[in-house]
């Protein structure tokens, strides 16, 4: 009888201990998967930096000599380059792919060209008629799109913060001794955000919250998010003026749409 006893209470134990452990390890898988959906994207963005040709190694696109500098799609599927045609003293952006050449055209003073992670969308700054001009390419539409024009040819884009979860960026700028920073989407195009009054020190972005933080020169912290500028007591310090964009030409955005499907791919496919 005293065995039968205690047979019951150990079965009656080890039910406990099992339910605590299984308990135990749903929370564990929960955590983990939260854990590594918060982690930034398994993909490292495309660059602009300048590089000579010589320090290429062997890539699926192939660019050719006299090539000044260029910036491959992270799949090295795709090339945006800038090359001197033979006697010639003008310059030329080149797109390619390995069908060959997407696009060409001349160009003059300092530009900035920057792949948007794996959308396979270019975006690219141009000096034109005493202004800078900036552009969208995406292959299957064989023509850039002008998203913005500036007077005067002193800015220089800084960074772009792109998220591959949504389907907008982020452009931060120099303008002199200004920083600025605009806000792409594919219904306004692109607007600059309400940061003027602030002496910015350093930007940071949740590009899964579509969060700017924002530091600066004083350290006071500065937040936007949701089409407004909040200061450090969380309070409206500004919003958003949107300016109408009806008389340019925006980019479709369909690649930029599905790179946040992708994106949550890739990730499981990795883990």
């Amino acid at each position: 009888m005293d065995s039968k006893r205690f047979l019951l209470k150990y079965k009656k134990v080890m039910i406990w201990a099992g339910s605590i452990i299984g308990a135990s390890a749903l929370q564990f898988l929960v955590l983990q998967q939260i854990d590594s959906f918060l982690k930034p994207p398994a993909f490292e963005r495309a660059n602009a930096q300048t590089v000579t040709a010589g320090d290429a190694l062997s890539q699926t696109v192939q660019i050719p000599k006299g090539v000044t500098h260029y910036v491959f799609t992270p799949n090295h599927k795709a090339v945006a380059y800038i090359t001197s045609p033979p006697n010639s003293h003008e310059e030329a952006l080149v797109i390619k792919d390995a069908k060959g050449i997407l696009y060409q055209e001349t160009i003059k003073g300092n530009i900035y060209m920057e792949w948007l992670g794996q959308s396979n969308t270019l975006v690219y700054m141009v000096e034109r008629n005493n202004g800078q001009e900036m552009y969208l390419f995406q292959a299957q539409h064989k023509e850039p799109q002008l998203i913005y024009n500036w007077p005067g040819v002193d800015r220089k884009v800084m960074k772009i913060f792109f998220s591959p979860y949504l389907e907008f960026f982020y452009v931060e700028m120099r303008d002199g001794q200004n920083i600025e920073l605009y806000k792409y989407t594919f219904s306004t195009g692109l607007n600059p955000l309400p940061v003027q009054d602030i002496k910015i020190s350093q930007l940071s972005y949740d590009d899964k919250k579509d969060i700017v933080y924002i530091t600066d020169q004083n350290h006071e912290k500065w937040v936007y998010k949701d089409g407004a500028l909040y200061d450090k007591n969380g309070q409206i310090y500004a919003t958003q003026n949107i300016i109408p964009n009806s008389h340019k030409k925006t980019a479709n955005q369909t690649q930029l749409k599905n790179e946040a499907a992708k994106q949550v791919q890739r990730e499981a496919r990795s883990k």
